[in-house]
């Protein structure tokens, strides 16, 4: 067989092999010029195991923290939360092409996730306004409500202490106490 002859069957396998057919060709087929049918062999699904490595999130954690100072009701992220990374690899079994179980081997933390933190109002606020009038108890004239939504009549005096910005105003208020 002369070498132009092995050289254009090398490159037909190579075009065949590119376009994805697989083919397999003998050293005695090439020899000899009586049987120069290729023969074909086929892919069969894989049966086994494989360990495999999945990229997977780790979810942040929200953590609240009260704080006093704040009033009641309100709330701010102090830090914002940003999801981690893991690797987790798997030991796969496979039949005939098809995962059949799947077992974690392990796994290992690539990125920490960043816990959000958010501060937490916990401050009772009250608002006191002076309803007096006439028709009502003169001495529990000041209806006052916290900002946990609770709401109560009280005197000057106590709305003084509930509500730091009070001022007694309301007609009739002159008359019993003008200022806390």
């Amino acid at each position: 067989m002369n070498s132009s002859r092995k050289i254009a069957i090398g490159f037909v396998a190579v075009i065949i092999a590119a376009i994805g057919i697989v083919t397999a060709v003998s050293a005695s087929s090439i020899r000899s010029s009586s049987s120069n049918k290729p023969t074909t062999i086929k892919n069969e699904p894989f049966s086994g195991e494989k360990v495999i490595t999945v990229s997977e999130i780790v979810a942040f954690q929200t953590e609240t923290v009260n704080d006093s100072s704040l009033e009641y009701g309100e709330s701010y992220i102090k830090t914002k939360g940003a999801n981690g990374k893991k690797d987790v690899r798997y030991k796969v079994t496979y039949e005939k092409g098809k995962e059949i179980s799947r077992k974690k081997v392990d796994e290992n933390i690539t990125q920490q996730p960043v816990n959000e933190i958010v501060i937490k109002g916990t401050k009772v606020m009250w608002h006191c306004v002076d309803t007096t009038s006439f028709d009502r108890n003169r001495y529990n004239d000041n209806y006052c409500t916290s900002s946990t939504g609770e709401g109560r009549y009280v005197r000057d005096s106590e709305a003084c202490r509930l509500d730091p910005t009070y001022h007694p105003s309301q007609a009739g208020a002159s008359r019993y106490n003008d200022r806390c």
